[in-house]
C-alpha cells in the first residue's frame, strides 16, 4: 500500500497528461494500489489559471526585489521566500481595511 507522509493511504493521484504518467504498466500500478489517476486536459491551463498565477506573483515579486536591489542571483532563494511571506495566508496581496483605516 502507498502512504503519505502522514501514513495516509493515498486515494487519488492528480497529474498533467504527461506520456510518463499515461503508460500502461503505471495505470496498471496505479489500479493494483486502487488509485485513482486524475489527469488534466491536454494543453489546457484552465484548470491550472489560478495556481499559475498564483505563483507567478512570487516570482514576479522576487525578480523585482533582487533587481532593485542589486543583488546576485545567489539571492534568489531568500528574494522568493521574502516575496511569499509578503503575501497574505489566504492568498490574497489586496489590502481589506476601509478606506480610513478600520478594518
Amino acid at each position: 500500500m502507498i502512504k503519505n507522509q502522514k501514513g495516509r493511504k493515498v486515494k487519488f493521484l492528480r497529474s498533467d497528461n504527461g506520456s510518463e504518467d499515461t503508460s500502461a504498466k503505471f495505470k496498471a500500478y496505479l489500479a493494483s494500489e486502487d488509485i485513482e489517476h486524475q489527469l488534466s486536459i491536454l494543453g489546457g491551463l484552465e484548470q491550472n489559471g489560478v495556481v499559475e498565477r498564483m505563483n507567478q506573483t512570487p516570482t514576479k515579486r522576487a525578480r523585482s526585489m533582487r533587481l532593485h536591489a542589486g543583488m546576485s542571483e545567489g539571492f534568489w532563494a531568500e528574494a522568493v521566500s521574502h516575496a511569499c511571506y509578503l503575501v497574505k495566508p489566504d492568498g490574497s496581496d489586496e489590502d481589506t481595511s476601509d478606506s480610513d483605516g478600520d478594518e
